[in-house]
C-alpha cells in the first residue's frame, strides 16, 4: 500500500524494518553482525534509560555466554558508538549498564507513534488526519526489529508495534472512507485484511466502501465469505458491529437520498468559493455559509452539494426553511424531507437521529437565519449522535454550534473586467436583451455593479430590466433608491426586490438592533464605533455589541484598519435603512451627525496644526 514519502530519508535510528542507522545524507548505515542490531533495537525501543548490562548480555548471547561477557558487552558497546557518532547520539555506559542519548524524534519508532496519537487527537478533521497518518504510515520498511525481532528481548516490543501498525492501516482506510475515497479505501483494507485475515475492522470498511460505489452485492458477499471462514478455521460468527454493517447495507441497499437540482442558468464568479467550501466540508460537519440577503449563498450551497455529493453513500437532502414561520417546525420540515413519520408520542427529533445514525449523508439546510435557535438544538442533537452526517447550512447569521465552520460569501468583485460585470452580461442575453459589447455599454455596467455593490441579486434583477432599458438609464435609474429594483417574475418573493431581501433580515432585528442600523445610515461611507456612539448617544461598548450582532445579521460590514474597527453598509442595505428613518427621527440623526463631524474636523485641524501632524 503505497504512502507519501515525506519522512523516508530522514536521519535517524531506524527501528520499523531491519534494524539500521540514517545519516544525515540519507545513506543507510547497516550491521553486518546481529548482535550489534539486537544491542540498538534493545538501546533504541527505550532512549534515555538505562539498561542493565545483565539484560543486554542476555539479550545478545543467551544461553552462549562469551568467557567475560562484562568485556565483550565493552566492546560491542564502543563499536555502536562509534557509528551513532555520524548522527550525533551517543551511547553513555556505567557499572549499571548503558543509556541511548538521543532525541525521542531521532527514532523511527518513537516518531512513528507521536504521529499516531497526534492523528487520533487531531482537530483539523479528516484530510488532516489523513495527512497525518499516511506521514506516520511512511516511517515503516518492513517488520518491525527486522530479522532480530524473534529475539527473546525484542518480541514483545516487536508484536506491539507490528499491531499499531495494522491498527493504523485500518485507520487510514477508515479516513480514506470518511473522505469519500473509496476505492482506494477499500484497497487499502483489502491489504490489511491480507495480512491479517481474521480482523475485522478492515472487511467493515471494505463493505461500506464497497456499498457506496454502488456494489452492494459484491459487499454482501465479501461479508458471507468471512463469516463462512471464521466459522470454517475459528468456530465463531462475526460480531454484532459487522453484522450490524451488513444491516445497513442491506436496510439502505435502495434507500438513496433524491439528487439535488442546480438552477438552470449558468454558475459564475464563485470557482475559488466552490473550491473552499467543498474543502472545508471534507474537515468540518457543520459549515455555514453566511451573508446578506441576495449575495448568492443558496445558489453556492446548491453548487457545492453537487461536487461533493460522491462523498456521502447515502445522498444528500436538501431541506428549505425559508417557508418555515416558527421554530417549533423545523423538525417536522427535516422529518418531511428524510420521510420520517411522525409516531404517535414519539419524539420527532429523536426519530430524525435514529434514521440518520446508521446513514453517512451531507444535509443541506437552506434560510435557517429566522429559526436559528431551533435550528441549532436540532443540529446539535444529530452531530452528536449521528457521527456521518455532514450539514452544509446557508443563513444570515452564523448558527453557533460547537465545532461550526463560518464562511462569510461575499458579494462579488467590481469592475469593467470582473465577476459582476460578467453575471450581468449573462443574465441580460438569457433575458433576451440585445448585445452589449459596445465599449461605452460596458463602462456603465461596470459603474452600474460597482453603484450595486457587486450584490448578484441586485445584479440579476438590472440585467432583466436591461430588455427594455440602456445600461445608462439603469445606471440613472438606481441613481436614487436602489431598493426600488424589483423584478416581480421571481419565484421567490423575498428575492423580486431589494426592499424584500433586506427587508427579511430587518424584520428579525430587535427593536434597537433597527434603530441602530437606521441611524447609521446617515454615514455615507463607514464608521468607527465611537462615531456611532457620538450620533447615537449612548456609551461606547453599548454601541460596540449592537454593531456586533448587526455584523452576524450580515447587515453591517466590520474591517480591520490601522485605528482600529471600521465599519459599513453595502449601499442597498444603507438605503433601506435610510429609507425606514422617520422625519422626526432624521432630524435628531442629522443633527447629531453634523455635530459629530464639526467635533471631529476640530481635532483633525489641531492635529495638522501641531506636532501630531503625520510626516
Amino acid at each position: 500500500m503505497p504512502h507519501e514519502p515525506d519522512v523516508r530519508n530522514a536521519p535517524g535510528i531506524l527501528l520499523l524494518g531491519p534494524v539500521a542507522l540514517r545519516g544525515a545524507d540519507g545513506t543507510e548505515i547497516s550491521f553486518r553482525s546481529r548482535r550489534q542490531r539486537v544491542l540498538l533495537a534493545l538501546l533504541a525501543s527505550r532512549p534515555r534509560r538505562v539498561v542493565p548490562a545483565a539484560e543486554l548480555v542476555e539479550a545478545m548471547w543467551g544461553d552462549e555466554l562469551p568467557e567475560n561477557p562484562s568485556a565483550a558487552l565493552q566492546s560491542q558497546a564502543h563499536r555502536l558508538r562509534r557509528a551513532l557518532e555520524a548522527l550525533g547520539a551517543g551511547l553513555v555506559g556505567d557499572a549499571a549498564g548503558y543509556r541511548l542519548v538521543c532525541s525521542a524524534d531521532e527514532v523511527d519508532a518513537a516518531r512513528f507513534e507521536a504521529l499516531l496519537e497526534q492523528t487520533r487527537s487531531n482537530e483539523e478533521g479528516s484530510v488532516a488526519a489523513l495527512s497525518r497518518m499516511e506521514e506516520a504510515l511512511a516511517l515503516w520498511r518492513g517488520r518491525a526489529f527486522g530479522d532480530v525481532a524473534d529475539a527473546a528481548a525484542l518480541a514483545a516490543g516487536a508484536a506491539r508495534l507490528d499491531e499499531l501498525r495494522a491498527a493504523a492501516e485500518e485507520e487510514r482506510a477508515m479516513l480514506l472512507l470518511g473522505t469519500g475515497r473509496y476505492r482506494e479505501a477499500e484497497e487499502a483494507a483489502a491489504g490489511v485484511q491480507d495480512e491479517h485475515p481474521y480482523r475485522e475492522r478492515p472487511v467493515a470498511v471494505r463493505m461500506r466502501a464497497l456499498a457506496r460505489e454502488g456494489r452492494a452485492v459484491d459487499a454482501l458477499r465479501l461479508y458471507e465469505h468471512f463469516r463462512r471462514r471464521l466459522g470454517d478455521e475459528l468456530g465463531v460468527e462475526p460480531s454484532p458491529v459487522l453484522r450490524a454493517v451488513e444491516g445497513e447495507i442491506l436496510r439502505h441497499e435502495s434507500r438513496l437520498a433524491p439528487a439535488v437540482g442546480l438552477p438552470g442558468n449558468s454558475f459564475l464568479g464563485r470557482e475559488v468559493e466552490l473550491a473552499d467550501v467543498a474543502g472545508h466540508l471534507a474537515e468540518a460537519r457543520l459549515v455555514t455559509l453566511t451573508g446578506p440577503g441576495g449575495v448568492g449563498k443558496t445558489r453556492l450551497a446548491l453548487h457545492v452539494a453537487a461536487r461533493v455529493a460522491d462523498r456521502y453513500a447515502d445522498g444528500v437532502h436538501l431541506c428549505e426553511l425559508a417557508s418555515v414561520s416558527d421554530g417549533t417546525a423545523v423538525a417536522g420540515a427535516l422529518a418531511a424531507t428524510l420521510q420520517v413519520e411522525e409516531g404517535i408520542g414519539a419524539d420527532l427529533q429523536q426519530r430524525i437521529v435514529d434514521v440518520l445514525r446508521p446513514q453517512q449523508v451531507l444535509l443541506v439546510l437552506d434560510n435557517c437565519e429566522h429559526v436559528a435557535t431551533a435550528t441549532r438544538d436540532l443540529l446539535r442533537a444529530v452531530l452528536s449522535r449521528a457521527p456521518n452526517v455532514s450539514v452544509l447550512a446557508t443563513s444570515r447569521q452564523r448558527l453557533g454550534v460547537e465545532g461550526e465552520r463560518v464562511v462569510p460569501v461575499r458579494p462579488l468583485a467590481t469592475g469593467v473586467e470582473s465577476a459582476a460585470v460578467d453575471l450581468f452580461l449573462d443574465r441580460a442575453a438569457a433575458a433576451g436583451a440585445p448585445p452589449l459589447q459596445e465599449p461605452s455599454a460596458v463602462a456603465a455596467i461596470g459603474e452600474l455593479c460597482a453603484r450595486l455593490d457587486g450584490l448578484p441579486l441586485a445584479i440579476e434583477i438590472a440585467a432583466a430590466r436591461s430588455v427594455a432599458r440602456s445600461p445608462d438609464e439603469l445606471l440613472a435609474d438606481v441613481a436614487g433608491r436602489l431598493d426600488e429594483l424589483a423584478d416581480h417574475r421571481r419565484s421567490v418573493e423575498r428575492h423580486r426586490s431589494l426592499e424584500a431581501a433586506v427587508g427579511w433580515s430587518y424584520d428579525l432585528l430587535s427593536t434597537n438592533e433597527q434603530r441602530v442600523l437606521r441611524a447609521m445610515s446617515v454615514f455615507a461611507g463607514g464608521w468607527t464605533a465611537p462615531a456611532a456612539a457620538a450620533v447615537i448617544g449612548e456609551p461606547v461598548r453599548d454601541v460596540v455589541d449592537t454593531l456586533t450582532a448587526l455584523v452576524d445579521h450580515s447587515l453591517v460590514i466590520a474591517r480591520s484598519a490601522g485605528d482600529g474597527t471600521r465599519y459599513s453598509m453595502l449601499e442597498p442595505v444603507r438605503q433601506f435603512a435610510e429609507h425606514r428613518v422617520a422625519p422626526g427621527e432624521r432630524d435628531e440623526l442629522s443633527t447629531a451627525h453634523a455635530a459629530w463631524a464639526v467635533s471631529w474636523l476640530g481635532r483633525a485641524d489641531v492635529g495638522l496644526r501641531t506636532s501630531d501632524e503625520p510626516l
